[in-house]
C-alpha cells in the first residue's frame, strides 16, 4: 500500500514529502534509490516492508533511463562496481544529469562513495564516453574472431 502511496506523487516533491513522512508515521522506513535494488517506481522491500525509492522518481533521471537500468540488471545481474555500471549501460543513458542525480540521491552508493562519484562525475563521464568509443569501433574480424576491448579502471 504505501509503495502505492508514493508512486503517483512522485513528480511531485511536496506531496511526495508528506507521503514518506506518513510512511515514516506508520513505522514504514522509505529507502534510498539504489540502482541494485530499485525498480522503475517505488517497490515494497519483501523482506523487510519498507519501501524502496523509485529510480524514475529521482529528478533527472526519468521513466526511460530508470527502464534501461533495471532491464540491464535483470538481464545480468546487479552491477559490481562503478566501472561495471558504465560499461554495461549504453551511452545515451549515462549522462552528467542522470548520473549526477543518481550520485547525489544515494543511488550509486553501492558502488562507491557518494562525494567522491559526485566530485569525479567528469572523470566517470569520460571513461563512459571511451568506453562506448571503442565499443563501436570493436566489430568482428572478417574472420569471425572479436577484436578485445582493453579498459582501464575508473581511477577517481
Amino acid at each position: 500500500m504505501s509503495a502505492a502511496l508514493l508512486t503517483p506523487n512522485k513528480n511531485e516533491l511536496d506531496k511526495l514529502a508528506i507521503d514518506i513522512l506518513e510512511c515514516e508515521r506508520l513505522g514504514i522506513k522509505v529507502l534510498p534509490p539504489s540502482v541494485n535494488e530499485s525498480f522503475e517506481d517505488f517497490g515494497v522491500v519483501k523482506e523487510s516492508g519498507n519501501v524502496r525509492f523509485g529510480l524514475s522518481a529521482v529528478k533527472n533521471v526519468g521513466l526511460a533511463v530508470a527502464e534501461a537500468i533495471v532491464e540491464e540488471r535483470k538481464r545480468n545481474g546487479i552491477f559490481k562496481d562503478l566501472k561495471d555500471f558504465v560499461t554495461r549501460l549504453d551511452g545515451k543513458v549515462i549522462n552528467k544529469k542522470s548520473v549526477e542525480a543518481l550520485a547525489m540521491a544515494g543511488g550509486l552508493d553501492d558502488l562507491g562513495e557518494r562525494a567522491e562519484l559526485i566530485y569525479n562525475i567528469e572523470r566517470i563521464l569520460s571513461f563512459a564516453g571511451s568506453f562506448q568509443k571503442n565499443k563501436s569501433a570493436g566489430q568482428n574480424s572478417l574472420f569471425g574472431a572479436e577484436n578485445t576491448i582493453e579498459i582501464q579502471d575508473i581511477e577517481l
